[in-house]
């Protein structure tokens, strides 16, 4: 008797680690439309830190703070255009010149489409983190969010930022 009952007791063990970390799809997180975040890149092993804001479905801003050569490095798109500015230059252009596998393009597109709730997948683990997957351009996306706020993307393993 003490055999089996000691049998039975090892499989619930078992049981109860193996469902450890197990994930369940959730409903779509409700993030806000618009706001202003530091933000850390990290693309090819470089990194990158700037200042993330959008204004609206279609106004995006970046400000490259660091590292040093690209500080002061603004980048705004807005409807169909676009405006480079750096160190005393502008650049006006159309958005689409744009390449669209810049991380600033990629990343403010994965925020567009985890605001919209289209095409997402959420899942909650049992730790209450809350994972997105989905695709932009072609290319798979995660985000974490906690709190109703996207902490950091990762997008094809080649891009990843932190939001603090």
């Amino acid at each position: 008797m003490k055999r089996t009952k000691a049998f039975f007791l090892t499989i619930l063990a078992v049981m109860g680690l193996c469902s450890c970390g197990e994930s369940t799809e959730v409903k779509p997180v409700k993030l806000a439309e618009d706001y202003k975040t530091p933000a850390e890149f990290t693309i090819d092993g470089t990194e990158y830190v700037a200042s993330f804001t959008r204004e609206g479905a279609d106004m995006w801003e970046c400000e490259i703070t660091a590292p040093e050569t690209v500080s002061g490095m603004v980048i705004t798109c807005s409807g169909e255009s676009a405006r480079i500015e750096y160190k005393g230059l502008t650049y006006e252009t159309d958005r689409g010149n744009i390449p669209e596998s810049s991380a600033v393009t990629m990343t403010a597109a994965v925020l567009d489409k985890l605001i919209s709730q289209k095409g997402v997948t959420y899942l909650k683990n049992d730790k209450g983190d809350i994972t997105a997957t989905g695709q932009i351009k072609g290319q798979d996306f995660s985000a974490k969010i906690k709190g109703g706020k996207v902490k950091s993307l990762k997008i094809s393993g080649e891009v990843s930022v932190k939001f603090t």
